[in-house]
Protein backbone atom coordinates (compact mmCIF):
# COMPACT_ATOMS: atom_id res chain seq x y z
CA UNK A 1 0.00 0.00 0.00
CA UNK A 2 1.28 3.45 -0.87
CA UNK A 3 0.85 6.73 0.91
CA UNK A 4 -1.51 9.41 -0.32
CA UNK A 5 1.27 11.26 -2.17
CA UNK A 6 1.71 8.37 -4.58
CA UNK A 7 -2.02 8.25 -5.25
CA UNK A 8 -1.98 12.02 -5.85
CA UNK A 9 0.82 11.57 -8.38
CA UNK A 10 -1.10 8.78 -10.08
CA UNK A 11 -4.28 10.86 -10.30
CA UNK A 12 -2.39 13.80 -11.75
CA UNK A 13 -0.66 11.54 -14.27
CA UNK A 14 -4.06 10.30 -15.45
CA UNK A 15 -5.33 13.86 -15.87
CA UNK A 16 -2.22 14.93 -17.79
CA UNK A 17 -2.50 11.85 -20.04
CA UNK A 18 -6.14 12.68 -20.78
CA UNK A 19 -5.25 16.29 -21.57
CA UNK A 20 -2.41 15.22 -23.86
CA UNK A 21 -4.71 12.78 -25.67
CA UNK A 22 -7.31 15.51 -26.27
CA UNK A 23 -4.67 17.88 -27.63
CA UNK A 24 -3.27 15.29 -30.02
CA UNK A 25 -6.57 13.76 -31.12
CA UNK A 26 -9.08 16.60 -30.99
CA UNK A 27 -7.66 20.09 -30.60
CA UNK A 28 -4.97 19.80 -33.29
CA UNK A 29 -7.54 18.44 -35.72
CA UNK A 30 -9.89 21.36 -35.00
CA UNK A 31 -7.01 23.80 -35.55
CA UNK A 32 -6.17 22.51 -39.05
CA UNK A 33 -5.35 25.48 -41.28
CA UNK A 34 -4.45 27.81 -38.40
CA UNK A 35 -0.67 27.61 -38.12
CA UNK A 36 -0.55 29.72 -34.97
CA UNK A 37 -2.95 27.43 -33.12
CA UNK A 38 -1.25 24.30 -34.44
CA UNK A 39 2.07 25.63 -33.12
CA UNK A 40 0.43 26.40 -29.77
CA UNK A 41 -1.08 22.91 -29.46
CA UNK A 42 2.23 21.32 -30.48
CA UNK A 43 4.10 23.31 -27.84
CA UNK A 44 1.52 22.47 -25.18
CA UNK A 45 1.61 18.78 -26.17
CA UNK A 46 5.39 18.80 -25.71
CA UNK A 47 5.03 20.35 -22.26
CA UNK A 48 2.32 17.87 -21.27
CA UNK A 49 4.50 14.99 -22.46
CA UNK A 50 7.35 16.25 -20.27
CA UNK A 51 5.00 16.56 -17.29
CA UNK A 52 3.72 13.03 -17.84
CA UNK A 53 7.28 11.69 -18.00
CA UNK A 54 8.20 13.49 -14.77
CA UNK A 55 5.09 12.21 -12.99
CA UNK A 56 5.81 8.66 -14.16
CA UNK A 57 9.38 8.93 -12.86
CA UNK A 58 8.23 10.26 -9.49
CA UNK A 59 5.74 7.40 -9.21
CA UNK A 60 8.34 4.79 -10.19
CA UNK A 61 10.83 6.18 -7.68
CA UNK A 62 8.31 5.89 -4.89
CA UNK A 63 7.14 2.42 -5.92
CA UNK A 64 10.71 1.15 -5.66
CA UNK A 65 11.37 2.74 -2.24
CA UNK A 66 9.77 0.62 0.48
CA UNK A 67 10.36 3.31 3.12
CA UNK A 68 7.76 5.44 1.34
CA UNK A 69 5.13 2.72 1.68
CA UNK A 70 2.57 2.67 4.45
CA UNK A 71 2.91 -0.24 6.85
CA UNK A 72 0.33 -2.99 6.18
CA UNK A 73 -1.09 -2.71 9.70
CA UNK A 74 -1.43 1.08 9.55
CA UNK A 75 -4.91 2.47 9.88
CA UNK A 76 -6.37 3.88 6.67
CA UNK A 77 -6.38 7.64 6.32
CA UNK A 78 -9.88 9.10 6.14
Amino acid sequence: MYDNNVYNLMMQAVQEHKSLWRILNDYREDAEGDEELLAFWDQLATQKGEQVALLEQLIADRESNPEDEVAPDAAPVA
